[in-house]
Order: C-alpha cells, then sequence, then structure tokens
C-alpha cells in the first residue's frame, strides 16, 4: 500500500517485543523497518512508486505484477536470513549484539523499575484501540490514499482516546504527550532541515536545472542501463514528502526526454520507490 516512512512508528513496540524473546534493538528494529521496507520496493499494489511510474509510462496500471511477486519473495528469502542469523547471534552471546552498550544500559533501567505486567481489563481496551486504529490506518491508505497528515492525526487520536480509556486526565495526558514528544525532537529538525532543502530547490526554480543536467548526463548511457541511471540519481533526491517530490521530477524528467526524444526511459521505471 505503499507504507514506509510510516513504520517508524511501530519501531519502539519491535523493540519492546524482541527484548522480550531474547534479542536486542537492532533485530526488532529490523523486523519493522526492513519488513516494511523490502515491501515497498517490491511494490506489488505500491500506489506511490508503482502506480505513479506506470501511470507516467502509459502501460496498464499495477502489470507485470508476477515480476514484482518474484521480486519480493526473493527479498523476503534474503531479508529473513539476515535477520535470523543475526537474531540468533545475539541471543546466544550477548556481547556480540551491535549495540551492547545501550542493551546494558536499557537493562540496568529496567531492572531499577519494578513494571506489573498483569494485563488488565484497561489494557485490552487500549489495545483494541489500538487494533481498530491500525484497521482504519489500512483503510485510509488503500482506500482514500491518505498520508502524513492523514495518518498523524489518526495516530493523534488514537493516543487521546487510548490515554481518556486508560484513565488519564487531559493534564496527564499533555505531560505524557511532551514527555513522548521530548525523544523525537532530533528527528523532528532534520525532517525540518531536510523540507527546507526541497522548498528552496522548488522555489528557487533549482531542481528543474538538476533534472536537467541529470538528464543529459543519463543521456549517454545505453538505452539498456538508462533506467538505471534514473534509479541512481533519485536514491540521492528524496525529501520527506516524497510522493510529491517523485511526482515532479518524473513529470519534469519526462518532459525533458521527450524535448530530447528518449521516451524509452518510461517503459519501465522501478527508480521511482
Amino acid at each position: 500500500m505503499g507504507m514506509s516512512t510510516e513504520s517508524m512508528v511501530f519501531v519502539p513496540l519491535g523493540i519492546m517485543v524482541a527484548r522480550s524473546l531474547g534479542y536486542d534493538a537492532m533485530v526488532g528494529m529490523a523486523i519493522v523497518i526492513l519488513g516494511t521496507n523490502l515491501g515497498f520496493t517490491a511494490g506489488l499494489l505500491n500506489p506511490f512508486s508503482v502506480g505513479v511510474a506506470q501511470t507516467i509510462a502509459e502501460v496498464p496500471i499495477f502489470s507485470g505484477m508476477w515480476l514484482r511477486a518474484i521480486v519480493l519473495l526473493v527479498l523476503l528469502g534474503i531479508t529473513s536470513i539476515y535477520v535470523t542469523r543475526y537474531a540468533l547471534k545475539v541471543k546466544n552471546e550477548k556481547s556480540r549484539s551491535y549495540v551492547y552498550d545501550l542493551e546494558l544500559a536499557e537493562k540496568d533501567d529496567m531492572a531499577a523499575q519494578q513494571m506489573d505486567t498483569t494485563i488488565t481489563k484497561k489494557h485490552l481496551a487500549v489495545l483494541s484501540v489500538f487494533a481498530v486504529g491500525i484497521i482504519v490506518l489500512l483503510w485510509g491508505v488503500s482506500v482514500h490514499q491518505w498520508y502524513i497528515m492523514e495518518i498523524s492525526s489518526l495516530f493523534l487520536s488514537m493516543g487521546i482516546a487510548a490515554g481518556l480509556i486508560y484513565g488519564y486526565g487531559p493534564s496527564r495526558l499533555a505531560k505524557e504527550f511532551v514527555h513522548g514528544a521530548g525523544n523525537i525532537v532530533m528527528g523532528a529538525l532534520m525532517i525540518g532541515l531536510a523540507r527546507a532543502v526541497i522548498v528552496v530547490l522548488e522555489d528557487g526554480a533549482i531542481i528543474d536545472t538538476i533534472v536537467y543536467a541529470a538528464s543529459s548526463t543519463v543521456d549517454i548511457l545505453p538505452s539498456s542501463i538508462q533506467v538505471l541511471g534514473i534509479y541512481g540519481f533519485q536514491v540521492f533526491v528524496q525529501d520527506p514528502d516524497r510522493r510529491l517530490l517523485r511526482c515532479r521530477l518524473s513529470r519534469r524528467w519526462r518532459t525533458f526526454s521527450a524535448l530530447q526524444g528518449r521516451q524509452g526511459f518510461w517503459l519501465f521505471n522501478w527508480g521511482m520507490a
């Protein structure tokens, strides 16, 4: 369905599950991030990469799914072997973890906290809110093409509803929100700076010059690997709202290609992912 960066919100949950099973935070993060991104890359029904690229190429939407299904199976196999080997290595010998120091510090913090692990009706109610929210998320992304604004609003609503059901008042909800937001300030600043670069490129009409120069460079490549040149360019040109930039770049690149007689670029553009 095109979810990639949105999976970041599930990383803490993946880390908690991995640690409870005797693994480290790296395993939990890999399960979430690698799982969602390999699905995004294969793009069986990805409207943000395959859908846009095939629309531009003027071929049937989501055609060639059999090839993407094979790629998905291959990626799943390789990723599963990679994560499983690392997970077993860490479980057998904790010191071989890439984040061993972090795990030691986290273990000390958890030991200092006496956590009540009894599941109550309130816990089940909160889990129900979470489950309903995920169902709504899947529906919104697949049917109504929700993106950052809608998804963030949904998760905010889920958090408020879960807090109220658990018995938190408005003041406690606000305090917990500030505490949680404080942990992602650095990430938010980085995303803001990245977005500022895109605004400068767009408003300064610089992106057209960059795309024209890149298209001229790709033009000297053999036709059989020109699509790889497009992919290489777009690997380095991303932004927080990747759908918009990819769409803009693709339209401009297609215009430059049409002017120079290179329509063959768009027969199969997997580089959009």
